[in-house]
């Protein structure tokens, strides 16, 4: 009866291949936070592991008072901060490009949502802007009322359908 026997090389090479895999796929199951709360349904849940000791910095910019949470789609990080939308490399911290929200820099209650290719984001003064996220140009905007529009906005697709964005005002 033979018996096959591996060496310690060999045993080494197995679970390093198979540690390499596991590293790839932990990294490319990385989840996307396009909006508040992730999803259309709010979930606001992520598979993706917090930090196991304090934060590190990794990079940082001051572009001002920042009121809305930062929205992640794909490498890039999408941040509202004195009347100006930026985009951000997630990676590097690198300005993409920023593009003014005609507002004044007060309290913006709004978080932006991303769907279709836009940025949607809200200006103090109750417009609300679809901006191409590649581009960072305006593709449209609509006024909706007087004063500010107070919560997070959503974008919702319905499978085969139009997209929809919702959002809330004060009035």
């Amino acid at each position: 009866m033979k018996r096959a026997i591996f060496g310690i090389g060999t045993v080494f090479a197995v679970l390093s291949v198979i540690l390499v895999i596991l590293v790839i796929i932990v990294v490319a199951m990385a989840a996307d936070w396009p909006q508040f709360q992730r999803d259309e349904i709010n979930i606001g849940k992520t598979s993706d592991c917090g930090p196991m000791n304090g934060p590190q910095l990794w990079w940082w910019h001051h572009i001002g008072r920042i009121d809305t949470v930062p929205i992640v789609v794909g490498d890039y990080v999408y941040v509202v901060a004195n009347s100006k939308l930026f985009k951000f490399n997630k990676n590097t911290g690198e300005v993409i490009w920023y593009t003014t929200i005609d507002s004044t820099p007060n309290f913006q209650l709004s978080t932006p949502a991303y769907g279709n290719g836009k940025i949607f984001v809200a200006n103090t003064h109750g417009r609300l802007y679809a901006i191409n996220a590649t581009s960072g140009y305006e593709c449209w905007d609509v006024f909706v009322c007087d004063g500010q529009l107070n919560t997070p906005i959503t974008y919702y697709k319905a499978p085969g359908g139009y997209g929809r964005v919702f959002f809330g005002t004060y009035k």
